[in-house]
């Protein structure tokens, strides 16, 4: 291994914005798009569903699971 690998070094600043953000509390909208990008980067890339449609769905499910508790 080359020595260089040895000196790299990790932005402070970006240090310190990633630990700020690791402390912040998700929206319930950001949380929504973050899974809706969940489940659209694991579908096949065949399949033609549109991210409206996966946000339509979760936000159905999500209804569906509050009205059985």
């Amino acid at each position: 291994m080359g020595s260089e690998a040895l000196d790299l070094k990790t932005n402070e600043r970006l240090l310190d914005a990633l630990q700020q953000a690791s402390k912040a509390k998700q929206t319930t909208s950001e949380i929504l798009e973050q899974r809706v990008s969940f489940v659209l980067g694991s579908m096949h890339p065949d399949r033609v569903v549109t991210r409206a449609e996966i946000r339509r769905a979760l936000i159905a499910q999500e209804g569906a699971a509050e009205a059985s508790k």
